[in-house]
């Protein structure tokens, strides 16, 4: 099986407070060994799990190190920006097993691009830990997951879906991320939305306008 997962936050007090739909506990130690709790009632140690990023808050890395240990599958980490301290040991990381035994991670990366087999079918996905506009293979059906925006939905046209676990209380499976998608058009280029013989001046404006409005 392959799971999906971002923003676990393990450590962060205050995630509690900002996103507490699926974060009712009492303190840190309730809400951390609950996400574990919650992640190896799905996860084999055979699994594969892709995590888009800010997996910990912890201060002192060694409770961080104590977390990922406990966690089952293959463990593929798409970093994201509270990642720092996982970044720079990112080596000595790679080289570390878990009680699972497997390796405390996979791979470390900061975008990743993924083929996948579902259902007889063949899935491309583009995972990146911020949401983007367009990605690789978008207009051809390729699905973009991404976390970072907690317990909301990015305004992407096209196959793109928050795997954060703040939107849906649990570990993804592709089939689960596959109901979401499935129905959804393509992204599509559209036709050139300023012009191609427009006169400088005329395109400049226009550009101008267009930022003015997406920005308000």
């Amino acid at each position: 099986m392959t799971y999906f997962t971002s923003d676990l936050h393990f450590g962060h007090a205050n995630i509690m407070k900002f996103h507490p739909n699926f974060r009712q506990f009492q303190n840190i130690n309730e809400m951390d060994n609950t996400l574990i709790r919650l992640w190896n009632s799905r996860v084999n140690p055979c699994d594969e799990v892709y995590n888009l990023g800010d997996v910990s808050f912890h201060k002192d890395f060694e409770q961080t190190l104590k977390i990922l240990k406990r966690l089952n599958g293959k463990h593929v980490l798409i970093l994201g920006n509270h990642d720092q301290e996982i970044r720079k040991r990112a080596d000595e990381l790679l080289a570390m097993r878990k009680n699972d035994n497997n390796a405390l991670f996979e791979e470390i990366c900061d975008y990743k691009e993924l083929a996948l087999k579902h259902g007889g079918e063949s899935f491309r996905l583009a995972l990146f830990h911020y949401p983007v506009c367009e990605w690789n293979g978008g207009h051809h059906g390729a699905i973009h997951l991404y976390g970072h925006i907690h317990a909301n939905v990015a305004k992407i046209k096209g196959k793109a879906l928050n795997v954060g676990y703040d939107l849906h209380g649990k570990i993804l499976e592709f089939g689960e991320i596959l109901d979401f998608v499935k129905d959804l058009p393509p992204y599509s280029h559209g036709g050139n939305q300023f012009g191609e013989n427009e006169d400088e001046g005329v395109r400049a404006q226009k550009i101008k306008g267009f930022l003015r409005l997406i920005n308000k």
